[in-house]
């Protein structure tokens, strides 16, 4: 059963890390789907991929680069060719970017929503179902 054994996947936006890695794979794929030789993404597009929110996660970074390399005019994707809001991270008044303060971080987005969970889960820039895991973690009810 999958009740038994809950796992925690972090959302896109909390692993920038990994979002160029992730992005060139889809690169790769979206040039032999669209029979396209586009080579990378310029300095301004990897900073702005690595700062953007991601609301849609793995399948909103898919989308994008697919139409991206689609759009690409050169060897190498440049910002007018990216379709991304420049509205960047959550409200770093409630961004949930360390774990040794993500415990008072959701307290205090709770505090401010009304204790509404929804409301806690938007403040935060997470889904209500991340929200209730992140409250199981640290036992908040």
């Amino acid at each position: 059963r999958l009740n038994e054994f809950p796992l925690y996947v972090p959302l896109l936006a909390e692993c920038p890390d990994d979002i160029i890695p992730l992005a060139e794979f889809m690169l790769d794929a979206a040039n032999r789907e669209l029979k396209k030789n586009v080579k990378g993404f310029d300095r301004e597009v990897q900073k702005r991929l690595k700062t953007y929110s991601w609301p849609g996660n793995i399948r909103e970074l898919r989308i994008i680069i697919r139409r991206a390399t689609l759009l690409a005019k050169d060897d190498w994707i440049t910002i007018s060719e990216m379709d991304l809001p420049t509205k960047c991270k959550q409200p770093e008044d409630y961004a949930l970017n360390d774990e040794r303060t993500e415990r008072a971080t959701i307290l205090k987005a709770l505090e401010a929503a009304g204790n509404d969970k929804k409301a806690t889960a938007k403040l935060l820039g997470i889904s209500r179902s991340t929200l209730y895991l992140k409250l199981k973690k640290f036992r908040l009810k």
